[in-house]
């Protein structure tokens, strides 16, 4: 009787050992699983982002060349037709938006920036200008890239401050015909490079109006 205890008691120790095995397998397996599925997730999560990291990788090529108004464009493309499809607590969201508006803001500084030097050029250059076109070299605007007004134009027209833009563009050009008209004049050489420079000035001025 004792020996039959002994080996019913051996059995029950195998079999228990047995089932927490096949329940141990089995957890296994459905970890495995739910780890499987996850990594699967995942995987068709990063495929339908895969877009939106091809428009970035785009704004980041065109900021390194100075394409403001086409990165410019590019934020606003990656804000609509992505960001704002994403679920509101991804983290990956709040992270791109973040870094969209720092370039964004990197985009208005640079604008300003680059409206600034052109107008200091134009300045600058008024008689070298003023000199060719009244000895009617034909080539008078050469020395002047009109192409960073239209950069900064069409950018205040994507922020919707064109009206700004303009006015800011008048006062600064009204204060440069100011200090160009009260430039004292102590001899014939001095009176020739003022008159040159009033005309190179209203030159530029001419062609701005026409571009």
């Amino acid at each position: 009787m004792k020996k039959l205890q002994t080996q019913v008691a051996e059995i029950d120790g195998q079999a228990n050992d047995t089932c927490e095995e096949v329940v141990f397998k089995m957890a296994e397996k459905q970890r495995l699983q739910i780890q499987r599925k996850n990594i699967y997730r995942s995987i068709e999560q990063l495929e339908g982002l895969l877009p939106l990291f091809q428009k970035f990788i785009k704004l980041n090529q065109q900021m390194k060349k100075d394409e403001l108004y086409r990165a410019l464009r590019s934020i606003q493309e990656i804000n609509s037709e992505h960001l704002d499809k994403l679920p509101t607590r991804m983290k990956l969201k709040k992270y791109l938006r973040d870094n969209l508006l720092a370039k964004q803001k990197k985009i208005y500084a640079d604008s300003v920036i680059l409206l600034t030097n052109w107008l200091d050029s134009a300045r600058a250059n008024s008689l070298i200008v003023g000199k060719l076109a009244m000895e009617e070299d034909g080539d008078e605007l050469r020395a002047l890239d009109f192409k960073p007004i239209f950069k900064c134009l069409q950018i205040s027209q994507m922020r919707g401050t064109s009206i700004d833009f303009f006015h800011n563009f008048i006062v600064q050009r009204n204060k440069q015909f100011t200090q160009i008209v009260s430039s004292p004049i102590s001899s014939s050489q001095k009176l020739e490079e003022y008159l040159y420079s009033i005309v190179g000035f209203l030159y530029i001025e001419e062609n701005i109006q026409v571009l």
